[in-house]
């Protein structure tokens, strides 16, 4: 970490440690903009020795607290030791390392090598995915599975998280709080700001459990006092004059505002030289950091004059705004605005500057649009709302992007209207589908008429109509798989055909396709294709030779573990639900018990990915425990536009349970469900449908 400069909160900083080392969950409020960011790296710094580790987490950034703790244990190592940890391991795990290592100040760990090492072993221990479902690999397990070894090891007594700001965190980051929470060796102090007490206590109940109660520190974090003034004047060899006191006080003593006096310059705007104001209208209006050359690009194209400024002069003017606190820079030459110190407060834009500006940026970005980053890409996105062939020009390289990382929004999507070729249609259509939004695309492909007929897009429809429940769904897939000539292709329309006719009542159809070996359609017809294992999940639900079901899912299960973790999760559900249905057989019961175990870890770090799952994990437990499954229930959520099945299984599981105590209450429940979804879903058996969805 770069030189550290701390004066004047030796008392704060004490009382804070003395109380950490001694409570588990410490709530800390504070004023902003007091330097509360800056004390908790120091206490930070001061709590990581040779056995005690301390992360610091700020909830304002856009990173979960696990990517943040994880990004800080891979960046405070040396690329030499980064490439003894990972160069016997396979590219996957080298692409997850190389996604956490950034360019920021980190915090040094005196336990480097240590941490490393736990850190490197446990994303090797949870990895449940290869490259191509990379985005769906959850960074949660791997520091849940380090702590698990660092408590094993016992080298280490204590592991502090020091998390900045509470009110701002995401809803995923809390459930992760609650997780480490229940390690013995773990203390966490929260900071809530004064103006959002509310937000920090609504977010505090959701960690809080009956074993902990959080304790509240009697002290609030205050801005700078006169003698920390004096104090980082000294530190920074700087003379203090008492008249900047009066000017502090206006700024309700803002420590950002003190510390760019400290630097030379005295908030006065109107003093910075037009070129400077220019560029910081131009990363006021981007509003997001760029690369120092596209940067420069766009500052030579926005002064409209014949000769321009070139690199290494470019490179100066920017340390200039740099070292006057205005702007900062990484080790990939990004610049980023000090929102702290600069906001349009401060300098005005007109409407003509910020379009004029804006064109400037977009003309720009044209000539590296695929280098742009998903933040860049928005900004053009939402600056071309009157110009489509444009927009959607840059839509479509943020939705690669998106899809890169697992991150799809569906806000995107839905600003295509019309597509000039097939595969950017049916790759749209796919991320729909891959958001469980069927209605869309099935319109989108109806609309463009000069596509619809081909291959791809027919066989597309049919997989959207069998989720919409529309028209005769089984009919157009039974065309396609006739009509088909690609084993792959055909077992896959199989794999969805074989589940719909058995929604759909033709229960005798399906009968052959899993038992009648000289039926031209028997699922081991299709043993060959690469994608069999979908197929031979599907059938094996109806098996009644349990031990060739069981055979067949743990096959399934082989073929999609440490690949595909959504599709892995949903064959395990489905087993589960086999396992029960047969439970009177045996070896059921036995294997049934040693799958649950799996179950719970995997919900240990839900996802909304995982619907059935969580489904038939709660009918386990109202079937085979006294455990309560409504939370598991009540976490699949109605869509419209989605297939509505899970909502509704889910719903008829909780009026199941609900009848052990409450029968009437169930009954009340059941008539809802009936009267408000089952009676206007799209499909002629619903009722019979959700039992059997794959």
């Amino acid at each position: 970490m770069s030189e550290f400069k701390f004066v004047c909160r030796e008392e704060e900083l004490t009382f804070a440690q003395e109380e950490l080392s001694q409570k588990k969950f410490i709530i800390y409020y504070y004023f902003n903009d007091s330097g509360l960011t800056h004390y908790l790296k120091k206490l930070s710094l001061n709590l990581n020795n040779d056995n005690e580790i301390c992360f610091y987490v700020d909830c304002a950034k856009n990173q979960s607290i696990a990517i943040q703790i994880a990004t800080q244990i891979i960046s405070s190592s040396d690329k030499r030791k980064l490439s003894k940890y990972t160069q016997n391991e396979g590219l996957v795990i080298k692409k997850i390392i190389d996604s956490l290592t950034t360019s920021i100040d980190i915090i040094p760990f005196v336990n480097v090598g240590e941490l490393l090492s736990g850190f490197a072993t446990a994303i090797k221990n949870t990895l449940d995915t290869d490259i191509e479902h990379l985005s769906d690999y959850k960074i949660e397990k791997a520091i849940i599975s380090m702590l698990r070894q660092i408590v094993k090891k016992g080298k280490i007594s204590k592991v502090f998280f020091l998390i900045d700001d509470i009110s701002s965190s995401q809803p995923e980051s809390l459930e992760f709080i609650a997780k480490i929470m229940d390690f013995n060796i773990v203390n966490v102090l929260v900071t809530i700001p004064n103006n959002h007490i509310n937000i920090g206590a609504e977010n505090l109940s959701k960690i809080c459990s009956n074993t902990f109660e959080p304790f509240e520190l009697d002290k609030v974090f205050e801005r700078p006092s006169d003698d920390m003034i004096k104090g980082l004047y000294r530190c920074y060899d700087c003379s203090f004059d008492e008249k900047y006191l009066n000017v502090f006080n206006r700024y309700e003593r803002n420590i950002h505002i003190i510390m760019s006096y400290i630097r030379g310059f005295h908030m006065d705007f109107m003093r910075l030289d037009k070129n400077s104001i220019l560029l910081l209208k131009i990363m006021l209006i981007l509003n997001t950091s760029i690369y120092i050359k596209t940067l420069n690009a766009i500052y030579n194209k926005s002064l409209h004059l014949s000769s321009n400024m070139d690199d290494s002069n470019f490179k100066i003017f920017i340390n200039t705004l740099i070292n006057r606190g205005f702007l900062g820079i990484d080790q990939y030459d990004y610049i980023h605005l000090n929102h702290n110190i600069i906001s349009e407060d401060e300098i005005k834009i007109t409407l003509v500057e910020r379009l004029t500006i804006s064109r400037d940026i977009i003309d720009i970005f044209e000539r590296c649009k695929t280098e742009l980053t998903i933040s860049q890409l928005k900004f053009a996105i939402h600056n071309l709302d009157k110009d489509y062939s444009r927009r959607k020009s840059y839509i479509l390289v943020l939705l690669k992007k998106e899809k890169i990382v697992g991150q799809v929004e569906q806000q995107y999507l839905d600003m295509l209207f019309y597509l000039d070729n097939k595969i950017d249609l049916i790759n749209i259509c796919s991320m729909y589908y891959d958001l469980q939004v069927y209605d869309v695309p099935f319109l989108r492909i109806q609309q463009h008429t000069e596509f619809i007929e081909e291959r791809e897009c027919q066989d597309l429809v049919a997989l959207l109509q069998e989720r919409l429940h529309k028209d005769n769904y089984c009919q157009k897939l039974w065309e396609q798989l006739i009509s088909s000539a690609n084993i792959d292709e055909q077992c896959l329309l199989m794999a969805v055909l074989f589940t719909a006719l058995f929604n759909n009542g033709e229960n005798e159809e399906c009968l052959k396709i899993l038992n009648d070996l000289n039926y031209k359609f028997y699922y081991k017809k299709f043993s060959s294709s690469h994608y069999y294992h979908f197929l031979l999940r599907n059938v094996s639900y109806y098996m009644e030779n349990v031990e060739e079901g069981i055979h067949n899912y743990n096959y399934c299960l082989s073929k999609f573990r440490n690949s595909d973790p959504v599709n892995y999760n949903r064959t395990l559900s489905n087993f589960i639900g086999y396992l029960m249905k047969q439970i009177n057989k045996k070896p059921a019961k036995s294997i049934l018990e040693s799958k649950i175990e799996e179950v719970k870890a995997i919900l240990e770090f839900n996802d909304q990915k995982y619907l059935y799952l969580n489904i038939n994990y709660g009918i386990y437990l109202m079937l085979e425990t006294n455990d309560d499954p409504t939370q598991y229930f009540e976490s699949i959520l109605f869509n419209s536009g989605t297939t509505e099945t899970p909502y509704i299984y889910a719903r008829i599981n909780q009026a199941l349970y609900i009848a052990k105590s409450n029968p009437v209450k169930a009954l009340s429940c059941l008539d809802e469900i009936f009267y408000t979804l089952i009676c206007d879903s799209s499909t002629r058996s619903e009722e019979r449908r959700v039992g059997k969805e794959c």
